[in-house]
């Protein structure tokens, strides 16, 4: 089989082709030749026309005559213009696509993915595909798509489906992903030239910005409250939860740090008992705040690796209202996890740490009325409070005491650029001096009789 290479030439790399030929006798040789370019995109091309001959070299008997080689040639040209449509590449590479979806990984097979990962995936392929064969019946190979063609059905589903710009954005990545996957394991080369996908060339569709959402101060001693063991066992004589979300403080202390530490929620399941550094009750007492840190850093336990999303580590000093928590709690001596499942030993997963906290609240009637961004804006449904809410919660907080963005974003290990986005619009009061500046300097006596100089002004 044919195949590409790279040779240094000293400056620059220099592809190689090792393709087999005929030679005069009739014996078939492998011989290497050069392809004078330095572009991979280049190569690939050329490897695809030297495979095509090797295909009818390896199936020709012996060398053929000109006359003979214009009758293969018109005898494939009928072949392509009679062909049935049902057995054309494009639809080829849809059954192999569908089926790289439904495994893990290509090398084991055997390794099928959960339907909660590749189900939406299969849905919007199909919704493509769907188009292709109503609206383009004439594209029977996979280069035959271009960007033009994928703009179209985007614009088809906004416009016929009313999709929302954030669900036409998945769409768009699907298709992306799929022509990537064609690309790196089926020699696809995208038609366009200076592209390797043409959905590059399409840009993603702006979306409404939906506003952060966070707990007041009540809010937050009333979610504290419907944690406590009290509230959970009276929940459960009344038969709104299961007997599997009685797994003591746990879930109290966990929201506890994630409204007054800011902790994502990955970053708190991994929490270790190294990771929370508690004071000493005696100085606190004594006048000395120092409540402690909760350290947040790459680890490796049980031969599993875990680093920060950002990368790097980060500390967050302990308040007095969460050591209050924090002093009444013991992770369980049998466990490496300060925050373990509910069995008591092994890292809580977290899908499954959400389900309990939503089956909890709602049960609580703790939810919030948010509006679906799909329909426009226009239907309101009910949404449990998540930890993506108490992550807001100490973030709006901080912005609304007028910490500076610098020190939110460094104590919640984001960038000073998404602090200002979420907070900035909730520290008014910081920026209210910034704009007056045609003014004098007053007394407090001369400020009572601000309002009489305005008017005065504006009359003038």
């Amino acid at each position: 089989m044919a195949f590409i290479w790279a040779r240094n030439s000293g400056k620059h790399l220099i592809w190689q082709i090792s393709y087999r030929y005929r030679r005069p006798s009739g014996h078939i040789a492998l011989t290497n030749k050069s392809l004078k370019t330095s572009s991979r995109r280049v190569a690939e091309e050329k490897l695809k026309e030297y495979q095509v001959r090797e295909q009818q070299l390896l199936h020709d008997e012996k060398p053929k005559l000109l006359a003979d080689k214009i009758d293969d040639v018109k005898a494939s040209l009928d072949a392509m213009r009679t062909a049935d449509t049902s057995s054309t590449p494009l639809k080829e590479f849809w059954n192999r696509y569908e089926r790289h979806l439904l495994t893990k990984s290509p090398y084991r097979p055997e390794q099928a993915r959960r339907r909660k990962s590749y189900k939406s995936e299969i849905s919007r392929i199909k919704a493509f595909r769907s188009f292709l064969e109503r609206r383009h019946p004439d594209v029977n190979q996979l280069e035959q798509i271009t960007a033009a063609i994928i703009n179209a059905f985007l614009e088809f589903k906004r416009i016929n489906d009313k999709v929302a710009p954030k669900t036409a954005n998945h769409y768009r990545v699907a298709i992306g992903t799929m022509l990537n996957v064609a690309r790196e394991r089926y020699g696809y080369i995208c038609s366009t030239k200076g592209l390797r996908n043409p959905v590059d060339s399409i840009k993603p569709y702006k979306g409404m910005i939906k506003p952060i959402f966070f707990l007041t101060l009540p809010q937050i001693k009333q979610q504290l409250q419907a944690l406590s063991c009290e509230n959970i066992t009276e929940l459960y004589r009344e038969k709104k939860i299961d007997r599997k979300y009685r797994f003591g403080p746990r879930l109290q202390i966990a929201v506890a740090i994630c409204i007054y530490a800011g902790l994502r929620r990955e970053e708190l399941l991994w929490l270790t008992p190294d990771d929370v550094q508690l004071g000493n009750l005696q100085s606190i007492l004594a006048g000395q705040p120092d409540c402690g840190t909760i350290i947040i850093r790459s680890k490796n336990i049980d031969g599993r690796f875990w680093q920060p999303k950002t990368g790097s580590g980060r500390s967050i000093p302990i308040s007095l209202r969460l050591f209050a928590y924090l002093s009444k709690y013991q992770p369980p001596a049998s466990s490496r996890w300060y925050l373990p499942g509910p069995n008591g030993h092994s890292r809580w997963d977290c899908d499954n740490w959400s389900r309990a906290l939503r089956e909890i609240n709602i049960a609580s009637d703790l939810v919030e009325m948010v509006s679906d961004s799909d329909a426009g804006g226009r239907k309101q449904h009910a949404r449990a409070w998540s930890a993506l809410d108490y992550r807001h919660t100490f973030g709006s907080h901080l912005a609304q005491k007028g910490e500076s963005l610098y020190k939110i974003s460094t104590l919640m290990g984001n960038s000073p650029e998404i602090c200002r986005r979420h907070y900035a619009a909730l520290v008014p009061q910081s920026l209210r001096s910034a704009v007056e500046f045609d003014q004098e300097p007053e007394t407090t006596e001369s400020a009572a009789n601000g309002i009489v100089r305005l008017s005065d002004y504006l009359a003038s």
